[in-house]
Formats: C-alpha cells, sequence, structure tokens
C-alpha cells in the first residue's frame, strides 16, 4: 500500500483524508503520513483543494438526484404493492388495476432510463466494444418497455408479454449487480486496491430486486392474465424463455 500512496497526487491524498470513512484505515494512516512527507505549502494546498470543492459540488447536486429517483422507486413500489391487495383490486375493477399498473411501470421506465443514462454517459466507445452485449441488453429495455405499457394499456397480449420481459431483464441486471456489489465486499481485503477502495454496499440492489419480483409476481396473477388471455401455459413459457434469453445474453457479456 505505501507504494500505491507514494504515487497518487496531492489532490488525491486530500480525498481521502476528507472522506476517512470511504477508505481502510491503513489507507487513511498511510495518506496522512505521505501527505505530512511531501510538506506541502499553503498554496500548493489550496491549489490541490479546488478539485475536491469542485467534486463535493458535483457530489452533492448527484446525492440529491439520487435520493429524488429512491423517493420516485419507492413511490412505484408502493403503487405496484397496493395492486396485489385483492380487496382493493375487486372493490376498484380491473380498469384501475390495469390502469394502476401501467402508472408503475411507466414511473419504473423513467428511472431505468435515467439510471441508464448516467451510466452510458460516462462510457466510451472502447468501453461499448468490450461488452457490446451487455449494452444491447440495456438498450433492449429501452425499446421493450416503452412498447410494453402502450401496448398492455390498450390490453394486447403482446404488452403482457413485453412487461414481463422488460421486468426479468431488470430483475436479472440487478440481481447481477447484486452478485459482484457482495463478491466484491467479500474480496475485500485480498488486494491491495479493495483495502484502498471500500467495496460498494449490496444492500442498496435489494429493494430493486424486491419491487421486480413484485411487479413480475402482480404481472402472472390469474385475474390479470385472464384480461390479456394469458393462460397457464403460455405464462409458464414466456417466462421460461425470457428469463433464459436474458441470463444467457448476461453470461456472454
Amino acid at each position: 500500500m505505501p507504494v500505491i500512496i507514494k504515487k497518487i497526487s496531492n489532490t488525491e491524498l486530500l480525498e481521502i483524508l476528507e472522506n476517512p470513512a470511504n477508505y481502510q484505515k491503513d489507507a487513511v494512516t498511510a495518506a496522512k503520513a505521505e501527505l505530512e512527507s511531501r510538506q506541502l505549502s499553503c498554496e500548493a494546498i489550496d491549489a490541490a483543494k479546488e478539485p475536491l470543492l469542485a467534486k463535493q459540488l458535483q457530489r452533492a447536486k448527484k446525492q440529491e438526484r439520487t435520493r429524488a429517483a429512491e423517493e420516485q422507486l419507492r413511490n412505484a413500489g408502493n403503487t405496484l404493492a397496493d395492486t396485489l391487495r385483492p380487496g382493493q383490486n375487486a372493490n376498484e375493477g380491473i380498469d384501475k388495476t390495469i390502469l394502476r399498473i401501467t402508472a408503475g411501470y411507466s414511473i419504473m421506465i423513467i428511472l431505468q432510463f435515467i439510471f441508464s443514462f448516467n451510466q452510458f454517459r460516462g462510457l466510451s466507445l472502447k468501453d461499448i466494444s468490450y461488452s457490446p452485449l451487455a449494452v444491447l441488453v440495456s438498450l433492449l429495455s429501452f425499446i421493450v418497455g416503452p412498447a410494453g405499457v402502450v401496448s398492455f394499456f390498450k390490453r394486447k397480449p403482446t404488452g403482457w408479454m413485453l412487461l414481463i420481459l422488460f421486468t426479468i431483464i431488470c430483475f436479472e441486471q440487478t440481481g447481477e449487480l447484486l452478485f459482484f456489489a457482495a463478491r466484491w465486499q467479500l474480496r475485500g481485503n485480498n488486494a491491495a486496491f479493495y483495502r484502498v477502495f471500500s467495496p460498494p454496499s449490496p444492500f442498496k440492489y435489494v429493494l430493486p430486486l424486491l419491487i421486480y419480483g413484485s411487479a413480475i409476481y402482480l404481472l402472472c396473477d390469474e385475474n390479470i392474465r385472464g384480461v390479456f388471455n394469458i393462460n397457464s401455459k403460455k405464462m409458464k413459457n414466456t417466462l421460461g424463455v425470457c428469463a433464459g434469453l436474458i441470463l444467457l445474453l448476461i453470461i456472454a457479456a
């Protein structure tokens, strides 16, 4: 680790010292010792802090957008969960249930687009060429989702199938992120890089997984399927084909 610390810039050293909770204790101690050994002037420290101030402002704006998106995601989850209550469905009628599902999925698609857009914005052509299938799966959700919502609202069987496909894409992508986050955290003490940078928490992927799982459960409800003339056999075939196809694409990516 001392070798790594000696190679990083003054700004990166200050970043570690100003955000010790984001780094391992050994990294913070080494950064403090390295900064003291460089004996920087006040002017040099001020110059090194300028990128951090800009980064802090950008991080604050991003956190605000994330909080707003998470609130919308919770609202979408509550909307979908409400439709799972049989008493309400019976009283409100199938028309209102379809409308609520359509509204919930519309919010989910908008949030999916926002999150994916922020990810794609930071990708270069080299990154895309490195994993084109992963990008293809994400782009597929942009097409399948809106088309599914429109067809579902019109009560077409293809709308039900497309929403199943969209939800499975989101579920399997989120499951993959949860797997890598958990694996990264478990391997955090095995490499110098992981000792410097704290791994992401896998728990932030649990809520989206629950929402996507609840959405699939809801769409497979017999009363909902009946509106779209989807019998049990067609439901199982759709689930199997969609899950298998997306899983193969994710593995191949």
